[in-house]
Parts: structure tokens; C-alpha cells; sequence
């Protein structure tokens, strides 16, 4: 049998407080007219072990709806070459990535209802932030055309001797 999956805007939001629970889209969008395809995202944390995951979410695993799978932090990559005895290269062997275990969460995804508290809570938001990681990353101005300069008027001047003869120049 199916099971109930949680009707919310996100997986944090599937977890602690969803609008309802429907087995089909058909009985999602009875609930909600915005419900949409089935999604599944990642929950809020991670944890060391499998037992502290199971602590704080073991009901919604148990309801079938959320598993929790292995993940590994950090950047995997080839190590830092290493010149050893007649210019032969070894790599410097990484240390072991750490081994952490998250919550994944299927649910039916609707549109999050915008309330005054919402609004404030953007509104201070670390993101709308000039100084912000996201804020710097933001354009100043839209970009400009590409112009590559070919044949164009602003790259060629016409020669001294002939008017009528144009040079180009970078």
C-alpha cells in the first residue's frame, strides 16, 4: 500500500507542520488546487549516525514517506602530486571524507502561502544583502552585447594619405 505523503512548500516544512497528507496527486489537489508532481528533497541537518536519524525522524521513516541515506562531506578529487626519487609522481592521499547521514523527504510540493510575518522574515533575510555571499554575487547592471569588433566602424580609421581608405586597429 501507498503511503500518505505530506502536502508542503518544502521538506523541512513536510517533516514538522504539512498542510495534509494524500496518497495520490488526485487527492493532493482535493486538498490543495497548487499541488504538484511528486518531489523529494533533503530535510533539514545531518547527523552521525543512523540511530540519532532514526531519533528525530524514525516516524516519518516508519510512515514510509522518508528514508535516510548516507552522504559525504567535502570535496572528493585526485590528491596534490609529489615529486619522489627519479621525478616519478605520486599523489598525497586525501584524508577520508566524514561519513554523515541525511534525511530524504518525498512530498507533494504546493505553493507557499505569503503572510505578513513571511514577508518580514524575507525582508531580513542574510540573502537580500548587499554584504552577503548572495547579495556581491548579484549584477550591478545587465550585461552588455558581445561585440566581437569585426568590420566594425569603432575599430577601423581612415588613412591618413586616403580619406576613402580604411585601416583597422586595435
Amino acid at each position: 500500500m501507498r503511503p500518505s505523503f505530506p502536502l508542503a512548500n518544502d521538506p523541512a516544512t513536510a517533516l514538522s507542520a504539512p498542510a495534509g497528507r494524500a496518497r495520490s496527486l488526485a487527492e493532493a489537489r482535493a486538498l490543495h488546487a497548487g499541488a504538484k508532481e511528486l518531489a523529494a528533497g533533503f530535510g533539514p541537518g545531518t547527523f552521525s549516525d543512523v540511530a540519532e536519524a532514526i531519533a528525530r525522524h524514525g516516524e516519518a521513516v516508519a510512515a514510509g514517506y522518508a528514508e535516510i541515506v548516507p552522504v559525504f562531506e567535502g570535496v572528493a578529487g585526485p590528491g596534490k602530486p609529489l615529486a619522489r626519487g627519479g621525478n616519478k609522481r605520486w599523489p598525497i592521499p586525501r584524508p577520508p571524507r566524514a561519513l554523515r547521514w541525511r534525511i530524504v523527504v518525498r512530498y507533494w510540493p504546493i505553493p507557499a502561502v505569503e503572510t505578513p510575518v513571511a514577508r518580514r522574515r524575507a525582508a531580513a533575510s542574510p540573502k537580500l544583502r548587499p554584504e552577503s555571499p548572495e547579495g556581491r554575487l548579484r549584477p550591478v547592471k545587465p550585461q552588455a552585447p558581445l561585440d566581437f569588433g569585426l568590420f566594425a566602424g569603432d575599430y577601423e580609421v581612415p588613412a591618413r594619405d586616403d580619406p576613402d581608405l580604411l585601416i583597422p586597429d586595435e
